[in-house]
């Protein structure tokens, strides 16, 4: 059993090593796509298509998470000024109480 287990662990980071190369050097706007030279004139541009859909896409998707983040961001600053105010709130009447 230890040795079926072993066996699997490597294979998986020797899977993982063989493609960790290629993922942290992906950039999608250096990405081309290869075309060959006997496809026609249709097929060129639904491929032109499909790659400006993605781009898009991408691009979306990023405006999108930014977007998110933003209003997580604004959410948890205006949780954390209520409550530092409402506890600023309650020394001032404490202190008020007690002079």
């Amino acid at each position: 059993m230890k040795k079926i287990l072993f066996v699997l662990i490597a294979f998986f980071l020797s899977f993982s090593f063989c493609f960790s190369a290629d993922i942290n050097g992906f950039d999608s706007s250096d990405t081309e796509v290869l075309v060959p030279e006997e496809i026609d004139w249709t097929q060129r541009f639904i491929l032109t298509e499909l790659k400006e859909l993605r781009i898009d896409q991408e691009t979306l998707k990023r405006e999108i998470y930014q977007d998110i983040q933003s209003r997580e961001i604004s959410a948890i600053d205006k949780a954390l000024s209520y409550s530092a105010n409402t506890v600023n709130f309650f020394f001032v009447l404490l202190t008020v109480v007690i002079a």
